[in-house]
């Protein structure tokens, strides 16, 4: 398993270091790849739209990306979002852990905790049309071969 650390600040250089580092992994035939995400501080909409695509990516080539977040306004953000229903959340000793359900205050991040829960409800959106397109892609094909 790779274990790939997003740190402060939290840029789109950061990012895209992100992804390329996920794409070497998985050049490398890695199958599960960690990210890291404790020590960002806010889940901001730019980094949920990566996150989704390094998912994606790692998805196409058979491959598993999960997440390590233990903080408690990292694991409420990902629930509102509903990312952790598309990503494996790990918990800072390795194990696999539940997202507690609790109701966070609306607006508790001002305005990131709206612009995180569009982004979050957009790329889980993204992420569903791009299964159910190829599901029906599977479906054309198993009818073409009969």
């Amino acid at each position: 398993m790779r274990i790939i650390s997003i740190k402060k600040p939290v840029n789109h250089e950061a990012l895209a270091i992100l992804r390329r580092e996920v794409a070497t992994a998985l050049d490398a035939g890695e199958a599960d790849i960690l990210v890291d995400i404790d020590d960002i501080g806010v889940l901001e909409s730019y980094v949920i739209s990566v996150l989704i695509l390094v998912l994606r990516d790692a998805r196409e080539r058979g491959a598993a990306i999960s997440l390590r977040a233990s903080r408690p306004h990292l694991l409420d953000s990902l629930r509102i979002t509903a990312l952790d229903k598309v990503f494996t959340i790990v918990a800072a000793d390795g194990a696999a852990m539940p997202v507690p359900v609790k109701r966070p205050a609306v607006l508790r991040h001002g305005g990131k905790f709206v612009a995180a829960l569009a982004a979050g409800a957009f790329a889980l959106g993204s992420l569903l049309a791009t299964r159910a397109s190829a599901a029906v892609d599977a479906s054309r094909t198993i009818s073409c071969a009969m």
